[in-house]
């Protein structure tokens, strides 16, 4: 290092004066002579140095432009080539480079060192090019000293903000795959599927340790949706750039479709992908690794797309049969398995759990979108919903009513802190613009850039007829395949209570508002304690 910052110094000489102030240095003289291999260690330093001393007292003043240039060569791969202006006045000593072995190594590269060197310091606008009248005689360079960044120019915050940002691109350019583990699948039977609370609490001890789960039902079941393919009634999208998503950049307004028309804009984009990007033929696990560059910005594309989330049924209709005044109460019904009104009348049916008996929120009896009341989602290849956790720290379920798949991901909730610690680095001056950034829903983050920070993540892939469930405080985030109807809700076991407890204190901290009182629901509970019963506690 001591030896190219040295010759570096030599290079960037601009008059013989710079040039006899270095040989006269022994320090500078040493770390030339001591690490360079070529006839030029021969140099005597006292010699250089006599030398300087006799050429002063000559008194010459020439001109530069009636010296004759002369070059060192090239040394080791580290020396570059130096420009001496000094005019011999004395034979050489024996033990130095000649004078004629100088002009010999000069006749052989000027030309070429002039043609290179003269066009890109043209280029450089670090460097003024005087031109001189002689062809031949070279032009001078004069360099310009190049501007110094200091890091007493900033601020203790705005220096540790910087150094955050430098270290933020180092992770986030690490475009390396890796391997993000799958999250539990059940399967459970008939039996079990009659109480979906007592399910979901049986198979909490084994799943909430991944945050999220999938649910395949038992044999037999074959939903017939609900969702009206032929309405002409036409629902708000959100335009999702991808390339803003990993900065927490919120979505914008999109069109406005009838459900068969978005069907077909959704699917004209996944033809126009995979011809583009895969000869026509794409499997989802191509389409995953696609949809993580684009995130990550490292596509030269930034696509848009449209997202028809958190539609209500109340305007829009539900995919799950509504009961009938004359079904009998929640969880009382001994229809068959398979037949209308079970399916009608089933725990399984979103618009029935929130209210299920042993749910905490049951007695909520006023409805609230997404929360009792189901929302519906549309969406398309990348539609994407970023990380969150549900209001109040609710769990949630959700129904793939048709189409193409749903990648999703989650994080356990007792890793919620690590979560938001990433997040926080990620995006703190975002943060500092808009402080309940996390409450956008607006940011999505890779899963890499989480598990190389250490954050557990794992993932499942919800198909056609499957449920998804997320636990208390757990964040979720995922995208679809392509075209898609789904529907979800939030329920609540009764070991919920302590989780949105601990909402209530985060939302003041954020001065966020909640959904309902959880105070008064506390109190209401009181007059329900006897249908909270052991086992709807396991």
């Amino acid at each position: 290092e001591n030896h190219l910052s040295t010759t570096i110094r030599f290079v960037c000489c601009e008059s013989q004066q710079e040039v006899k102030e270095l040989i006269q240095d022994p320090y500078i003289m040493a770390s030339l002579l001591n690490n360079v291999e070529s006839p030029i260690m021969n140099l005597d330093t006292e010699n250089c140095q006599q030398e300087v001393l006799n050429d002063e007292e000559d008194g010459d003043e020439k001109d530069e432009t009636e010296r004759g240039g002369t070059e060192i060569p090239q040394i080791s791969d580290q020396v570059s080539t130096i420009d001496s202006t000094h005019e011999e006045s004395s034979p050489p000593p024996t033990n130095e480079i000649t004078t004629k072995e100088i002009n010999q190594l000069k006749e052989e590269g000027e030309e070429q060192y002039e043609s290179n060197e003269l066009e890109s310091s043209k280029k450089d606008e670090n460097i003024v090019i005087e031109d001189t009248d002689d062809d031949n005689q070279r032009a001078k360079r004069r360099r310009k000293a190049p501007s110094i960044y200091k890091d007493n120019d900033m601020n203790t915050e705005q220096l540790r903000l910087l150094q955050q940002a430098v270290e933020n691109s180092r992770v986030e350019n690490l475009n390396v795959e890796v391997h993000i583990p799958e999250a539990p699948v059940f399967h459970p039977t008939i039996e079990e599927f009659v109480d979906p609370i007592k399910y979901i609490a049986k198979i909490k001890s084994q799943a909430i340790q991944f945050g999220i789960c999938r649910i395949i039902p038992p044999e037999g079941w074959k939903y017939p949706t609900q969702i009206d393919t032929k309405s002409t009634k036409k629902f708000a999208t959100k335009l999702q750039r991808m390339n803003l998503m990993q900065e927490g950049r919120a979505m914008g307004d999109g069109s406005f479709y009838t459900l068969n028309e978005y069907e077909k804009m959704a699917n004209n984009f996944k033809d126009e992908w995979a011809k583009r990007h895969h000869d026509g033929s794409v499997t989802d696990e191509q389409l995953e690794a696609d949809y993580w560059k684009l995130i990550k910005n490292y596509s030269a594309e930034s696509p848009s797309v449209e997202y028809g989330n958190d539609l209500s049924t109340h305007e829009y209709n539900s995919g799950f049969f509504q009961r009938l005044p004359t079904d009998p109460p929640l969880g009382a019904s001994t229809a068959p398995f398979g037949s209308e009104e079970y399916y009608r009348t089933c725990g399984w049916n979103l618009n029935n759990i929130s209210a299920w008996p042993g749910s905490s929120i049951g007695c909520i009896t006023h409805p609230i979108d997404g929360i009792n009341k189901p929302w519906v989602y549309h969406g398309m290849l990348f539609a994407s919903f970023c990380w969150h956790r549900e209001d109040i720290y609710l769990a949630s379920i959700n129904y793939l009513h048709e189409g193409s798949s749903k990648q999703w991901y989650g994080i356990p909730g007792n890793k919620a802190k690590s979560f938001k610690n990433v997040l926080e680095k990620q995006l703190k001056l975002r943060i500092k613009e808009v402080p309940d950034l996390e409450h956008h829903i607006t940011t999505q983050i890779s899963p890499s850039i989480l598990l190389q920070s250490n954050v557990p993540v794992f993932k499942t892939k919800q198909n056609h007829g499957e449920f998804i469930i997320t636990f208390p405080e757990a964040y979720h985030a995922g995208f679809s395949y392509g075209f898609n109807s789904a529907e979800a809700v939030n329920f609540a076991t009764s070991d919920w209570i302590k989780h949105g407890s601990q909402s209530v204190v985060d939302y003041r901290l954020k001065a966020k508002k909640e959904v309902f009182s959880f105070d008064r629901l506390l109190f209401t509970l009181t007059y329900h304690l006897d249908e909270y019963n052991i086992g709807s506690c396991e």
